[in-house]
């Protein structure tokens, strides 16, 4: 279906360039869904956990030296280096169920209780009320549904209110003691509606291309993207596509469901679908499915949770060691063209031009 409405896109060079980009990432979750095992999936969710820790604790050090200094804590300076504090957001909603899985292991959840709470306490900062919608959602379905983690997020919910007096603190300080309450939509809205008013019967099908959105609101950067999968998806792939997804997802989900109905003692592949369905719902309010780093992690999470809760086929085929180099070729081929057009898009940066319609790659760079 991407071929087909990349045929049909106005820029049909980037579409069939934003298709082999997933086709790339298509591979990457085959590749870990036949590499996967326990230990790996461990040794993957440790390490990401580290990474990240080690960036929140750089944050709550900028939330000491804001203190130290005197200066109310900007979000932009807490989340250092970020060109959008979301993209460090979509990041946590994958994290925090991950490290809940760490309460299980006596000796850390001290740890494990710091890590959450600072990472609420940035929550807070940020004002990423998607992701504390996208935590409330999973919060409830655990204590509806899960006994076995039914006490493990009401320790977590504790720690989003610790994180969330923290936050008071930092308001008394700096101000009159009054929480900030951002109530408007950042323009999502007026979006969502206006995309959906001019959905015509060649979008529903095959779209208008992808990654070819593009949206404007008064005063504000252009939008790259509607920050919302299920329009994104039917917007520029078509409505075809978006079943055909939304039938691949659905399918996951319960697989993993019926799985862990049987195997109820099995708390990495658990914390890997809450992990997996955090990112999707969040999809509905951001960019996850979008921005480079959250998208890489969406794809890593569903391959590592396709392989541990479906029954495991063999899904890459064994060439013959010539047949081999001949694929190892031509892959390492569309690799290297891939990383030239990215390269080539970022070279055409110019800053004077500010903040553009970006090809999702680069936030700033030109299209094809």
């Amino acid at each position: 279906m991407g071929l087909i409405s990349s045929a049909f896109s106005n820029e049909a060079t980037f579409s069939f360039f934003y298709v082999l980009h997933f086709v790339l990432l298509f591979f990457l979750l085959l590749i870990v869904f036949n590499e996967e095992s326990e230990k790996r999936s461990l040794y993957f969710i440790a390490s990401l956990i580290t990474i990240h820790g080690i960036l929140v604790l750089v944050c709550f050090l900028n939330v000491i030296f804001s203190i130290v200094d005197q200066v109310k804590p900007s979000p932009f300076v807490i989340y250092q280096n970020f060109i959008n504090i979301r993209f460090f957001n979509q990041i946590q909603i994958f994290i925090i169920p991950l490290l809940i899985y760490f309460l299980k292991y006596r000796d850390i959840r001290r740890v494990v209780y710091f890590f959450l709470t600072l990472n609420f306490l940035l929550i807070f900062i940020g004002h990423a009320r998607g992701a504390l919608l996208t935590f409330t959602f999973i919060f409830l379905l655990t204590q509806l549904f899960d006994k076995h983690q039914r006490k493990n997020y009401q320790i977590t919910l504790g720690c989003l209110f610790i994180g969330l007096l923290l936050y008071y603190f930092l308001t008394i300080l700096f101000s009159s003691g009054e929480i900030p309450v951002n109530t408007s939509s950042s323009g999502r809205l007026f979006i969502w509606q206006k995309v959906i008013s001019e959905f015509t019967w060649q979008q529903l099908f095959i779209g208008n291309g992808p990654g070819v959105f593009q949206a404007s609101l008064p005063g504000k950067p252009p939008m790259s993207h509607p920050h919302s999968s299920v329009i994104e998806i039917i917007n520029e792939w078509g409505f075809l596509a978006f079943i055909f997804l939304s039938s691949a997802i659905y399918i996951t989900i319960k697989n993993a469901v019926f799985y862990l109905t049987v195997n109820k003692e099995d708390a990495i592949s658990k914390a890997l679908l809450y992990s997996f369905f955090s990112g999707l719902l969040y999809s509905l309010l951001s960019g996850v499915h979008v921005m480079p780093v959250s998208q890489t992690l969406l794809y890593i999470i569903w391959g590592l949770l396709i392989a541990r809760t479906s029954r495991k086929v063999k899904v890459l085929l064994t060439f013959k060691k010539c047949k081999l180099v001949i694929f190892a070729i031509i892959f390492a081929a569309v690799w290297y063209f891939y990383g030239w057009v990215a390269l080539e898009t970022y070279q055409k940066m110019n800053p004077d031009t500010g903040y553009i319609f970006g090809p999702r790659f680069w936030s700033i760079a030109h299209r094809l």
